[in-house]
């Protein structure tokens, strides 16, 4: 029997893909790879594409997604963070939208 401890297991299960995310923040970086967004921004995106999530719960995934080293946190000052997509960040993404396109039937 299983203790319960591995993060996927605990709590509700996540509403929303890891690429739902990676993606907000993609889309926030345009073409510029360079450009980082803040939690606060990504959230924005989320809510703007009717994806009803609270605050809270996007900065607690960023940070799970930065233990899966698919985004790096950079601090500007205490209250304030941004993040960036990982190569393995963006590796992701492409596998994801890449699998989208095969089951349209691209």
């Amino acid at each position: 029997m299983e203790n319960g401890s591995d993060s996927k297991q605990a709590g509700r299960p996540a509403k929303y893909s890891d690429e739902i995310y990676l993606g907000a923040i993609s889309e926030l970086a345009g073409d510029d790879s360079d450009i980082l967004t803040s939690a606060t921004n990504i959230y924005t995106r989320l809510i703007e594409t009717d994806r009803w999530i609270s605050k809270r719960a996007v900065y607690k995934r960023l940070n799970n997604l930065r233990e899966e080293d698919l985004v790096e946190r950079r601090e500007v000052s205490p209250e304030f963070h941004i993040w960036k997509l990982t190569e393995d960040g963006e590796e992701v993404l492409e596998e994801a939208r890449r699998g989208e396109e095969g089951e349209d039937g691209e």
